[in-house]
């Protein structure tokens, strides 16, 4: 009789032990949010679930010369810091890993989020305008600024979908937006962890020819946190990600 009220004992304990772990684990794979873990594996790239080739779809798809957002474009934005603002679904993400790099000592200076077409349209023609007036042709100046402009209504700002990262200091010891950026602490954190929110560097060096644009280091795109995942451990850029997945 006590065998048997010992072995009922046993057993009701794994149970228990059971129903805790899965309560743990459904509650902590429900937080949207929540990044994966550093030391994890990417799901195998090619051959992707129906539900997760569904996540985040809003977000995924190419934004550039050939691919302009649609004339009736329209994008609901939410905060992410003073003045600036990024698709509401979005933001979410961008806040929590501001935090987090905060939290690891890292301060993310997010120097440009959305921007409408008249702001677009104005940083292109100035830049044109600027090489005009070093000696280019008009047509010259508009070839090289597309490459590290966007046009107007074809760039991933106007989408409410990048936001352009350097860190605090960084006007008192330089005059512009350059390469320099990839030799701090910020950049090296953001490429360690962003793809944890659902952010990717979108212009990486030796990709030029494929994206269409000069190497960006302080350029990062939302895609969502499973393409992220996945672009971050194959070392895809967008373009060459969405041709793979789409064989």
């Amino acid at each position: 009789m006590k065998s048997k009220i010992w072995i009922f004992n046993i057993v009701f304990v794994v149970v228990i032990v059971a129903v805790v772990f899965l309560i743990v684990n459904v509650s902590g794979k429900s937080k949207a949010i929540d990044p994966p873990q550093q030391d994890g594996e990417a799901q195998p790239l090619g051959g992707i679930q129906e539900e997760l080739d569904n996540y985040d779809n809003w977000a995924f798809y190419l934004i550039n010369k050939e691919n302009p957002l649609p004339e009736d474009f329209t994008v609901n934005l939410a905060k992410i810091s003073e003045g600036l603002f990024i698709d509401e679904r979005a933001a979410p993400y961008a806040i929590k890993m501001i935090e987090n790099a905060r939290a690891d000592g890292i301060i993310l200076n997010v120097i440009s989020a959305y921007r409408d077409i008249e702001k677009q349209t104005q940083n292109f023609e100035n830049y044109v305008n600027h090489l005009v007036a070093e000696g280019f042709s008009r047509d010259e100046a508009i070839a090289i600024t597309s490459t590290q402009i966007a046009f107007p209504g074809a760039s991933e700002h106007n989408a409410g979908l990048a936001i352009d990262i350097l860190t605090l200091d960084w006007w008192d010891t330089n005059n512009s937006i350059n390469d320099v950026f990839d030799q701090t602490e910020e950049f090296r954190w953001l490429v360690r962890n962003s793809w944890k929110y659902g952010f990717v560097l979108r212009y990486p060096k030796g990709k030029e020819e494929i994206t269409g644009f000069d190497y960006e280091p302080w350029h990062f795109r939302f895609v969502g946190t499973f393409r992220a995942e996945q672009m971050y451990y194959s070392n895809l850029c967008l373009e060459e990600y969405m041709d793979l997945i789409s064989r």
